[in-house]
């Protein structure tokens, strides 16, 4: 007979969060149910860090640097900005600091960790994630074919209208949850031909694989499917032996002058498109770089779609979120930028050193770290145009491979 525990409720409650995190109810309710996640992500938080520093007396547990860190991080960068915001524009500072509320999802990476560190084991905290991911992949199948596109198309409501992208060629098309796609590409394939895993879960990821693909093809995802390619690549070909480590490192100069170029390349078409009257990204770029050049050291801050926008402030058409790490400077400044380069960096690196130490300890692969160490390595190649790790499905990925590599070195090391 089944016994509801503790264990499965809390399994429930990380399987709700990825879920939510990686945007999977964003279709619902006006994406509210995000909340539930990151309030759940508290709960969890206060429960595992309150048992973990009762019952867990090792020196190695570092329960102030997770709880103080994680909380003076989060912190730093809702408050600061928010009140640079405020200063700037003359708006109120508390909407700012609520729209900045998708950074607490980082606390779950402490909460992963203090879950293990109190008796949950490396492959159930991983199959909660995984069990999210499934949801998210399979619900997007689900929402494509029973909402009504058009009409959210031409809809009054906001969010619902940015759900839907539309253009001549490929017509209307439903956002999609990229981060949960790219990352079920990568780990249904190695769940499918993992030896260890029973019929009836390699027919699950068999599902979720199909899923992932048919909405990428859906989406017509250029972008995406070259990233998971050129990620792919770059893993087998430099990061899945140490001893390919060297060639990347040869390899480096050459990788700098094509990146150089390819910036170059960039911005001249951008300049161009500008001169034809289309330029709009080449706009943001030179407004975004006079306030830079004002404000340097920790940017404008944080806006509020509530009260004064970047678009009120700016001009109709300026996201800093379009711009990249140009963007991540014109909020956050210098500092900011270099906090979120050093944070990509770090990730990239933590991932392919844990998973080198792992298979070297247990004989095989983890499905989970490949799978990261792509995602992250892609992000650290686009992290110029892109600005992943500033939403919260990129800072879900990012607690996810804070924590289990935390996880794993313990694993490791036992």
């Amino acid at each position: 007979m089944f016994k509801l525990t503790i264990r499965h409720i809390i399994f429930f409650a990380l399987v709700i969060i990825v879920f939510t995190s990686f945007q999977g109810a964003r279709y619902i309710l006006n994406n509210r149910l995000q909340e539930l996640g990151i309030f759940l992500t508290f709960v969890l938080f206060f429960y595992s860090s309150t048992l973990a520093a009762l019952n867990c007396r090792n020196q190695d547990l570092n329960w102030s640097k997770w709880v103080l860190f994680t909380t003076g991080f989060v912190t730093f960068f809702m408050v600061v900005p928010a009140y640079l915001w405020s200063q700037h524009t003359g708006a109120p500072m508390l909407p700012s600091v609520l729209a900045g509320r998708q950074l607490m999802i980082l606390f779950l990476a402490p909460t992963l960790y203090f879950l293990y560190r109190i008796g949950f084991t490396a492959e159930e905290l991983e199959n909660s994630v995984y069990s999210g991911l499934i949801f998210v992949v399979i619900s997007y199948i689900i929402f494509r074919y029973t909402v009504p596109i058009e009409e959210w198309w031409t809809s009054s409501n906001r969010h619902l209208k940015a759900l839907v992208v539309w253009d001549a060629w490929r017509g209307y098309r439903l956002v999609m949850p990229s981060a949960a796609m790219f990352l079920a590409v990568l780990i249904a394939p190695l769940q499918i031909f993992n030896r260890r895993n029973g019929a009836l879960v390699k027919l699950i990821w068999l599902i979720t694989l199909l899923c992932a693909i048919h909405a990428i093809m859906l989406m017509q995802g250029r972008s995406m499917i070259a990233m998971i390619i050129l990620g792919t690549f770059g893993y087998h070909a430099f990061f899945a032996y140490k001893y390919r480590l060297s060639l990347f490192v040869l390899l480096i100069p050459g990788f700098i002058f094509l990146f150089g170029l390819g910036l170059d390349v960039y911005f001249k078409q951008m300049e161009e498109l500008y001169h034809q009257g289309e330029g709009v990204r080449f706009h943001s770029y030179t407004s975004a770089f006079e306030y830079i050049k004002r404000y340097p050291l920790l940017g404008v801050g944080m806006d509020s779609k509530t009260t004064v926008s970047e678009q009120m402030f700016m001009y109709q058409l300026f996201d800093a979120s379009d711009i990249g790490i140009v963007g991540i400077m014109f909020r956050y400044g210098l500092f900011g930028a270099s906090v979120y380069i050093f944070c990509v960096l770090f990730m990239c690196v933590k991932s392919v050193s844990i998973h080198w130490s792992f298979r070297e300890s247990f004989g095989y692969s983890n499905s989970l770290l490949i799978a990261l160490i792509i995602k992250t390595t892609s992000d650290f190649i686009n992290i110029l145009l892109s600005f992943t790790y500033l939403f919260i499905p990129g800072l879900l990925v990012a607690s996810i491979v804070i924590s289990f590599t935390a996880i794993y070195q313990q694993e490791i090391t036992k």
